[in-house]
């Protein structure tokens, strides 16, 4: 059996390093956001409206200005 020099190693780690974070980066490009409501947010309303207007999942997130946001991800229409 050959001996792999360093470099052989080396490319072969990268090559596997590659294919393992190409999933990952499918995935994340095909997330949108929308921001329902940017005046407050109450959990449960936040979720029930993002649920019914995209199908997604709606979190409340902290805004500048010390008050929570509405937030809405889901998964972008036709990707």
């Amino acid at each position: 059996m050959t001996k792999l020099s360093f470099t052989h190693s080396f490319l072969l780690a990268l090559v596997f390093s590659v294919v393992a974070i190409i999933p990952r980066a499918v995935d994340a490009v095909t997330r949108c956001q929308d921001v329902l409501n940017r005046d407050r947010c109450e959990l449960s309303t936040c979720q029930q409206q993002c649920f019914q207007i995209h199908n997604g999942n709606g979190v409340c997130i902290s805004s500048s200005f010390g008050e929570y946001e509405c937030v809405c991800y889901y998964n972008c229409p036709g990707i």
